[in-house]
C-alpha cells in the first residue's frame, strides 16, 4: 500500500468521524426541505476504467439530474442545494469514495460514461486521465464550472497533463488553492 493511499484512508476516516454531526445536520435539512433521498448516487468511470458509484448530498429535486446544471438559478436546485453547491458541502459524502479507494483527494473530476465518451471524442488522449484516481478537487476544479465549459479543450489538456505528471507537491498546491474557493463560496 502506498503512502498516498495510507494518507487517503487516514484523512478521509478522520474527516468522516469529525464531520459526522455536520453530515447529520445536512441530511436532516435536506429531508425536511424537499422530498426525496438525502444522497444523490450516480455511476462514474474511474481509475483504470472501473465503474463506481459516487456519493453526494442531493441538491436537486428528485429525478431532475438528467441535464448538467450550469446556473445557480436553475429551478431544479433545492433550497438546500443553493447553499450546498457554492460551499461545496454537497461533495462531502465523497469522503466515503476516498475511504473505499474509488477516489483520491486530488485528481481529474470523475465523469459519467456518457460524458467521458464525449470528451474522448474531443481529445482521444483524454482516456489517459484514467491512469490516476479521480478526485474531489483537481486542476480544473480550482476553476469555476463556467470557465471549464468555456475553455473545454484547455480544461481537458490540463487534466491530461496532471494525470501524466502527478506529483505530491502538485497535489498539495491544488489542495491549498481549493481552500479559498470553498471559503469564498465560489462555485455553482
Amino acid at each position: 500500500m502506498s503512502i498516498r493511499r495510507i494518507l487517503d484512508i487516514a484523512v478521509s476516516f478522520l474527516l468522516l468521524i469529525v464531520l459526522l454531526p455536520l453530515f447529520l445536520l445536512i441530511g436532516l435539512l435536506i429531508k425536511v426541505t424537499s422530498p426525496g433521498p438525502i444522497f444523490f448516487k450516480q455511476k462514474r468511470i474511474g481509475y483504470l476504467e472501473k465503474i463506481f458509484v459516487i456519493w453526494k448530498f442531493r441538491t436537486m429535486f428528485n429525478n431532475s439530474h438528467t441535464a448538467i446544471s450550469f446556473s445557480k438559478d436553475d429551478e431544479r436546485i433545492t433550497s438546500m442545494g443553493k447553499f450546498l453547491r457554492p460551499t461545496h458541502l454537497d461533495e462531502l459524502p465523497q469522503l466515503w469514495n476516498i475511504l473505499k479507494g474509488d477516489m483520491g483527494f486530488v485528481g481529474p473530476r470523475p465523469k459519467t460514461q456518457k460524458v467521458f465518451a464525449i470528451l474522448i471524442g474531443i481529445n482521444s488522449d483524454y482516456k489517459k486521465t484514467l491512469r490516476v484516481k479521480p478526485g474531489i478537487t483537481g486542476i480544473t476544479q480550482i476553476k469555476n464550472r463556467h470557465w471549464i465549459f468555456a475553455n473545454l479543450e484547455k480544461a481537458l489538456r490540463l487534466e491530461l497533463q496532471y494525470a501524466q505528471n502527478k506529483t505530491f507537491r502538485q497535489d498539495l498546491k491544488i489542495i491549498i488553492l481549493t481552500i479559498p474557493i470553498i471559503l469564498k463560496r465560489k462555485g455553482v
